[in-house]
């Protein structure tokens, strides 16, 4: 093991074998950052979504107060 030969086999093995996983540990990486960037552009348009209906409900909401409210002033002048 002290001979420089047989130490730089095993250097050069060591040296493959890391860069072989350091590729693959990279690659699961950058997988999962693009899922997680995928899952997050997904969720913010339906909370954008969701947010929009909330406006429209919201909207009809008060054009149907503001019809009962005229509806009921109307028939209390009378």
């Amino acid at each position: 093991m002290n001979e420089p030969k047989v130490r730089l086999e095993i250097s050069e093995k060591f040296k493959e074998n890391n860069s072989k996983d350091d590729a693959l540990f990279i690659a699961d990486k950058k997988a999962e950052r693009e899922k997680n960037l995928r899952q997050l552009i997904e969720h913010r348009q339906m909370i954008e979504e969701l947010e929009r209906d909330l406006r429209r409900l919201d909207n009809l909401h008060r054009h149907e107060i503001k019809k009962r409210y005229d509806e009921y002033y109307s028939s209390s002048k009378k």
